[in-house]
């Protein structure tokens, strides 16, 4: 699976959640951080579906017969 976040996005969101510590909870600030915290989370999450939706219609493209066992 490749990396979801690129070096930049990372930083950006541990610096968010640093950021989030120092905050008074409840505040205003505290909740436009928590959203922008919650929006990089949203985008690695579709980034996520996106790589699952492409490599299994790459495999059900490439393959004729796709076979799953149980295996206990």
């Amino acid at each position: 699976m490749p990396a979801l976040m690129s070096s930049g996005e990372r930083q950006r969101k541990r610096r968010l959640r640093r950021k989030l510590n120092r905050q008074v909870k409840g505040s205003n600030r505290y909740k436009v951080t928590k959203l922008a915290i919650a929006k990089l989370a949203v985008k690695e999450v579709d980034r996520r579906k996106d790589w699952i939706e492409k490599t299994t219609t790459d495999l059900v493209r490439d393959y004729d017969l796709i076979a799953i066992e149980n295996l206990q």
